[in-house]
């Protein structure tokens, strides 16, 4: 399996398009037909997606146009994302539990 095919299998089932999946490759830097080795050319392509995902993240949940619709399970979209985030250590961008306690605002 390459890396477009890793990612391609990996943000399918989530309804990414193949543009979309390009442009990840293209940003990140990773080449397209690269095969996948060994573990470390799986992190490097999770923490690609984990860079790239939350500005493709659809921004509603529907769109119609045309005649045409789709729609995102957004919970599945975030769970996701939340779960790839706790496996790489990284700060959960879409789900922050973090607040700011202002008892002393005087």
């Amino acid at each position: 399996m390459n890396y477009k095919e890793y990612i391609t299998a990996t943000l399918s089932p989530l309804g990414v398009e193949a543009a979309t999946i390009e442009l990840i490759l293209l940003n990140q830097n990773l080449v397209p037909d690269k095969e996948i080795m060994g573990k470390e050319d799986v992190l490097l392509l999770k923490k690609a997606l984990f860079k790239e995902f939350t500005v493709y993240l659809p921004k509603q949940k529907t769109l119609s146009e045309g005649g045409y619709s789709i729609s995102w399970d957004m919970e599945a979209i975030r769970l996701w994302y939340s779960s790839l985030a706790k496996e790489l250590g990284e700060d959960d961008e879409i789900y922050n539990n973090s607040y700011v306690s202002s008892p002393n605002l005087w």
